[in-house]
């Protein structure tokens, strides 16, 4: 009988865990396998897209790979949801956070429904988690119905500190953290870097921030920790220490 999870799929998500992950393929470590997709949730901050572009895209097209996009069409809910038009990102309140459901939403789903679309009804999916991000992966069912994950990484073995190091002796340059241009998440001087380097994402990131608190008002969202609009953000204060610094579902590719 034919294992229904022998397809094998790494979900690609642009950081150093899966650039590694891709190097390990390509070095024989790891074994080669069937489809290599990325979610495009439509605002990636755009250091992810140039780096795929510029070296992952020719170092495993050599190799006979390539990282196909699986596109933002293919979620079926953006920013807020169709039920209770709840805001879907870990925005800041005034008592709290809000939970993250936007990782699973645009990216395990839309990757998903992109297999499916191209036959691909069940698979094992690889996840680039390390070993030493054990509240990502420990204790977490490694089965959903016809989609198993695995953590190659874990492994293997590897902590974060080592996708850096293989990496460069890969001969590709240090990867950014791949990240959507207005995560809540972000610490300081992430934001000051989007500020900085990409100025255009940034604003995009300050109009965001001031529609989610026109959308409801109810209450005060707000995609800075500081809990102000964005734009009045002191960036290079020391970051708070906040719960759930993570997307809390822990499916974001890394």
């Amino acid at each position: 009988m034919k294992d229904r999870f022998a397809t094998q799929v790494l979900n690609y998500g642009g950081g150093s865990q899966t650039i590694c992950i891709c190097v390990l393929i390509a070095e024989g470590v790891l074994p080669r396998p069937d489809r290599i997709v990325i979610a495009d949730t439509g605002r990636e901050v755009r250091s992810t897209w140039d780096y795929l572009h510029q070296h992952i895209t020719p170092y495993l097209k050599k190799r006979g790979l390539s990282v196909e996009i699986a596109s933002h069409d293919l979620a079926t809910v953006d920013l807020y949801s169709l039920k209770s038009e709840t805001v879907l990102i870990p925005v800041f309140t005034q008592t709290g956070k809000m939970r993250s459901w936007c990782s699973g939403e645009w990216k395990t789903s839309v990757v998903r429904r992109y297999l499916r679309a191209s036959g691909v009804a069940s698979a094992t999916q690889w996840i680039g988690y390390a070993l030493d991000e054990k509240r990502r992966w420990q204790g977490k069912s490694t089965e959903d119905g016809p989609w198993r994950l695995r953590f190659p990484l874990v492994e293997l073995g590897i902590v974060q500190a080592d996708c850096a190091v293989i990496i460069k002796k890969a001969g590709l340059p240090e990867a950014r953290k791949s990240r959507c241009w207005m995560c809540p998440n972000q610490p300081n001087a992430e934001w000051r870097q989007l500020r900085d380097e990409f100025p255009k994402e940034f604003e995009d990131a300050c109009r965001l921030d001031d529609e989610i608190r026109e959308e409801d008002d109810e209450h005060a969202f707000f995609l800075h920790q500081s809990r102000v609009p964005l734009r009045e953000a002191d960036l290079s204060a020391a970051d708070r220490k906040e719960p759930n610094r993570q997307c809390t579902l822990g499916t974001c590719f890394v």
